[in-house]
């Protein structure tokens, strides 16, 4: 078939226009229109606990939500803000629940791909290794674990609500019930004590006094379980006020229903370290629970349906199924925010465009410094 002269003007259009775009194409892969901000990601993606009596408490699922809830407040973030000339990139590392596993996998992100902060620390001793690393790196580390004696560190930053609030709002609580002697139970740590003598001092200023403490390692064995759960029970004060992991906390509770100190006569009140866990704890252990007064971190459920709709959809080969998802989730959500829009006005305010950085926010410091940054953001709460 012969090709008019016309016919091959138009071909010869037609491949140049493809050969420009293709030109395009590659040049924004090359050079995107915004900076990439390497991030990483520290989480046990997949540890479980369980001991005897057939009660179980699994953690298994809860590092996989929280990546998930991150995810998608990267995904949310920048779909607000595609004028943004920033986009953080996640890189994730599983720490198998170990904390060496954790400051490995934190020394491998720094060195590669250099990420300019870290998101982590699900446990008081995985926040103390990354807390003197932070500092060494000079990185900031947005921790999920609260950690009373990390707060030195300056690039430690506590995105968790502080755990240390609600022992007011109990104290208030026990005060209107004019209870005066309590017991408090806590973990066998150094978190655990810390907390037991802010609670106690807390308590005394209500006029109400700890007559006991009970500190209980979360390895006991049920023996020692049961003989510290049976001392409690001998004791005058029937007023307990519990601060513990899910794990620790439901096999207290567990044993407290056999000996018959759930009954009518004992009070109990749980923190928000055991009741933030609650849809993930076994029936049976709620039910060990009735009667129990609990505090929880904050009201998630308008965030619930959102979550487990892109969660259903993105991590449909995922075997754990969540309940519901926990304060971590949101936590972790908020933290990935701040640090999206603190990265933004640094990239703004290095190439010194005024204009944005005023739609950015009307008090933003012309400081470079990420931690500086995280630090002024109003999203961010940081126990310093």
């Amino acid at each position: 078939m012969k090709i008019s002269s016309r016919e091959r003007r138009h071909l010869s259009s037609l491949m140049l226009m493809l050969l420009c775009l293709q030109i395009y194409t590659k040049a924004q892969e090359e050079n995107p229109a915004y900076k990439e901000i390497p991030v990483g990601v520290i989480l046990d993606m997949g540890s479980s606990y369980s001991y005897s009596y057939s009660y179980s408490y699994s953690y298994s699922g809860v590092g996989k939500a929280v990546h998930s809830c991150i995810t998608m407040a990267v995904s949310e973030f920048y779909m607000v803000n595609p004028h943004f000339q920033t986009r953080i990139v996640i890189h994730h590392r599983d720490t198998h629940g170990d904390p060496l596993h954790a400051l490995s996998a934190a020394l491998d992100l720094l060195e590669k791909p250099k990420v300019e902060a870290i998101i982590g620390s699900e446990s008081t001793a995985e926040a103390k290794f990354l807390a003197v690393l932070g500092d060494k790196a000079r990185v900031p580390i947005l921790s999920l674990s609260p950690c009373l004696s990390c707060n030195k560190h300056p690039y430690f930053l506590q995105v968790t609500q502080d755990e240390t609030s609600q022992f007011e709002g109990i104290a208030a609580m026990a005060e209107s019930f004019r209870w005066k002697e309590v017991t408090v139970i806590c973990e066998d740590s150094e978190n655990g004590r810390d907390m037991t003598t802010f609670m106690t001092n807390t308590f005394q200023k209500k006029g109400i006094i700890a007559t006991h403490w009970s500190l209980i390692s979360t390895s006991s064995s049920n023996e020692l379980l049961q003989d510290e759960v049976h001392k409690l029970l001998s004791m005058q004060t029937k007023i307990f006020i519990m601060h513990a992991s899910p794990s620790l906390a439901s096999r207290i509770l567990v044993n407290a229903k056999y000996l018959g100190m759930m009954d009518e006569g004992y009070k109990w009140v749980i923190t928000s370290k055991t009741m933030d866990f609650l849809n993930l704890m076994d029936d049976e252990v709620i039910e060990s629970m009735q009667g129990a007064v609990g505090f929880k971190s904050r009201d998630i459920h308008k965030f619930t349906s959102r979550w487990r709709k892109e969660y259903d959809h993105a991590k449909k080969h995922v075997m754990v199924k969540l309940k519901e998802i926990n304060t971590y989730d949101i936590w972790a959500y908020d933290a990935v925010s701040a640090l999206a829009m603190a990265v933004e006005r640094i990239q703004v305010v290095e190439q010194g465009d005024e204009l944005n950085i005023k739609d950015l926010e009307t008090n933003t410091e012309k400081d470079t410094t990420l931690l500086n940054q995280m630090l002024s953001n109003r999203k961010m709460n940081v126990a310093q």
